[in-house]
């Protein structure tokens, strides 16, 4: 007996990618089984190009969007965020909210506790070979 499940939009994790050293592409390749919405900061760009993978959203300074635009002909469409004083991580998890993302898997050197303010999703962190879960309190 098979078994067959429907995936609707947006009901998987997305996953965020803030820096590849935080990464093995095995997990990775894991979490791009059910097809997420996949989100790369400028900082790791250069190397999640690299694996071939498709990319959905780039999260760069302002200064850099346009720069990017060439390196990202093969991904289109791909959405290109720019952030500034805000920061990356911020931008990334403002968007995730407003798009109504349930979840996110996260890659980032980012210590644990930058975590803590995004309150309504659901957040595994991994970082330093570990995997660090905040569930949001559903009452």
């Amino acid at each position: 007996m098979s078994s067959h499940h429907i995936i609707r939009e947006d009901q998987e994790p997305a996953l965020l990618i803030l820096d590849t050293m935080a990464v093995d592409f095995v997990q990775v390749q894991e979490l791009l089984e059910w097809s997420p919405t996949v989100m790369v900061s400028e900082q790791a760009l250069k190397e999640v190009l690299s694996w071939g993978i498709k990319i959905d959203i780039v999260i760069a300074s302002e200064e850099n969007v346009s720069n990017l635009k060439n390196s990202l002909l093969d991904q289109s469409p791909v959405k290109l965020h720019s952030y500034t004083n805000k920061g990356a991580l911020a931008t990334a998890v403002d968007l995730l909210i407003s798009s109504r993302q349930k979840a996110v898997n996260v890659f980032a050197t980012e210590p644990l506790e930058s975590f803590e303010v995004f309150s309504s999703l659901d957040i595994s962190v991994f970082h330093s070979g570990k995997r660090w879960s905040y569930i949001r309190n559903r009452s």
